[in-house]
C-alpha cells in the first residue's frame, strides 16, 4: 500500500442585538418606519498565517516558509546541501522542527530552527532514523513527538523526547506492527497516530503516554487511512483514506471519537499530508501529479472548490505542509 510520508475550521457567527427602552415621556411625533435589515452573505475568510513545508525547488530538499500576509516564500535551510524536510511549527509559532541529514545521514536527526532560518539547534541526535516530528506539550517534559525506525525489530515506533531528562521515551513499539504519523493536540492533550495491525494502516487516538488507545476507523478496516492531524480546537481530525480502494487517497474529516466522517475531496488524484489552517476554516493538502511531484492546495474544511497555492514550480515537489 502506499504510505504517504496536509485544513478544518469552526466558523463562529456573532449576531449582536441591541435595544433600548425609553422611560421618559416625550411629545408624540410621526414614527419613521424602521427599515428591515437585509441579510448579506457570509464572506469566505481569507487564508492567513504561515505554512511551512518541504520543497526541492532550489535543487535539494529544504524547508520553506510561505507567509500569506506578505506573499513571501523563503528557504530557511539552504545552508545545508543535504536533506532538510518534514517540518512542523512549534506551539509558539516562531520556531520549527524538521528532519535533517546534516549530522548523521538521511532521516537521522531532528533540529529546531527559528522561522527566519537562524539559530538551528540539534534536538534529538540518536543514531536511529527519525521521521515526522510534531510539537509536544510544553507544560510537561514531553516537548516533541516523532516516529523512528528500530533497526533491531525492523519496525517503526512512536517516541517522545523528554526535554527535562534529555532522553527518549518510547510510547508505542512492536516486533510485528508499525506505528507512525503521530500528531498532538495542545487543547485535548491527546495524540493521534496510525498502526498497520490489520494490516492496512488505521487511525487511533490515545493519551500521551500511550494509554487508552482507541481505534477510530474500526468501521473501515479493509481500507487504508493515514496522515491524521488534529484541528486547532482539538475537536476534529483530518486524514487521508483510500476510500475508493483504488490507491488514490482522498481527504477526509472526522470527529475525535471517530464519528461523522466526511469526505472533503473527490478529485480521483492521490492526495496527502492534510493540515488545518490556524482558524480551522481551511485545509491545506498535497495533490500528487502523474509525474509524482506534489503541489499544495487549499480547500474549505467542509468541502468545496480546491485552490492551488502557486508557490513552487511545475517540476518541483512540495510536500509536508504545516499551517500556523
Amino acid at each position: 500500500m502506499k504510505r504517504i510520508v496536509f485544513f478544518v475550521l469552526a466558523l463562529v457567527f456573532f449576531i449582536i442585538f441591541g435595544c433600548q427602552k425609553s422611560t421618559n415621556t416625550v411629545p408624540s411625533s410621526p414614527e419613521t418606519p424602521t427599515p428591515t435589515p437585509t441579510n448579506t452573505p457570509t464572506s469566505t475568510p481569507v487564508p492567513s498565517g504561515k505554512i511551512v513545508y518541504q520543497s526541492n525547488m532550489d535543487g535539494d530538499y529544504d524547508v520553506y516558509v510561505y507567509n500569506f500576509s506578505t506573499q513571501s516564500n523563503k528557504n530557511i535551510t539552504n545552508s545545508n546541501t543535504g536533506y532538510d524536510g518534514q517540518p512542523c511549527w512549534l506551539a509558539n509559532g516562531t520556531q520549527i522542527y524538521f528532519i535533517t541529514d546534516r549530522s548523521y545521514g538521511f532521516g537521522k536527526d531532528i533540529y529546531a530552527v527559528n522561522e527566519d532560518g537562524s539559530s538551528p539547534i540539534e534536538k534529538v541526535g540518536t543514531s536511529d532514523e527519525k521521521y515526522y516530528p510534531r510539537k509536544g506539550n510544553f507544560g510537561s517534559s514531553r516537548h516533541l513527538f516523532y516516529h523512528k525506525y528500530n533497526s533491531s525489530t525492523g519496525k517503526t515506533e512512536i517516541c517522545a523526547w523528554d526535554e527535562v531528562q534529555g532522553k527518549e521515551v518510547v510510547i508505542f513499539q512492536s516486533t510485528i506492527q508499525n506505528y507512525g504519523y503521530c500528531d498532538y493536540s495542545t487543547v485535548k492533550n491527546k495524540i493521534v497516530f496510525v498502526n498497520d495491525y490489520f494490516p492496512m494502516f488505521q487511525i487511533y487516538i490515545a493519551n500521551t503516554d500511550g494509554t487508552n488507545s482507541t481505534l477510530l476507523t474500526a468501521d473501515e478496516i479493509s481500507i487504508g487511512h493515514t496522515c491524521p492531524k488534529f484541528s486547532k480546537d482539538g475537536n476534529r481530525i483530518v486524514y487521508v483514506s483510500d476510500s475508493n480502494s483504488d490507491g488514490n487517497y482522498e481527504i477526509w474529516v472526522m470527529n475525535i471519537d471517530g464519528t461523522n466522517k466526511i469526505k472533503i475531496t473527490n478529485n480521483n488524484d492521490n492526495n496527502g499530508w492534510p493540515c488545518f489552517s490556524s482558524d480551522d476554516y481551511w485545509i491545506v493538502f498535497v495533490k500528487i501529479s502523474s509525474s509524482g511531484n506534489g503541489d499544495l492546495y487549499i480547500i474549505p474544511a467542509t468541502g468545496g472548490n480546491e485552490q492551488k497555492l502557486n508557490i513552487g514550480f511545475s517540476n518541483t515537489n512540495e510536500t509536508y505542509p504545516d499551517w500556523y
